[in-house]
């Protein structure tokens, strides 16, 4: 499996990863690399993801305006 150089939803935009699109292919890279499927690769990354949320709105509770 390979992901396509070009994004296949142009209609989303990632301004935070600007200049960083390509790490993508280095992530992917590395969960090929594990011998997941691809449900236990977007598990992952879903898992992942909501561990970093939960992290951000942890500190967010504790910034003072």
């Amino acid at each position: 499996m390979e992901l396509p150089k070009i994004l296949s939803e142009k209609r989303i935009k990632y301004p935070a990863l600007e200049g960083k699109e390509d790490l993508r292919f280095e992530l992917f890279g590395w969960l090929q690399g594990k011998g997941l499927t691809v449900r236990q690769g977007l598990d992952l990354l879903n898992m992942t993801a909501n561990e970093i949320a939960d992290a951000h709105y942890k500190t967010a509770d504790t910034i003072m305006l």
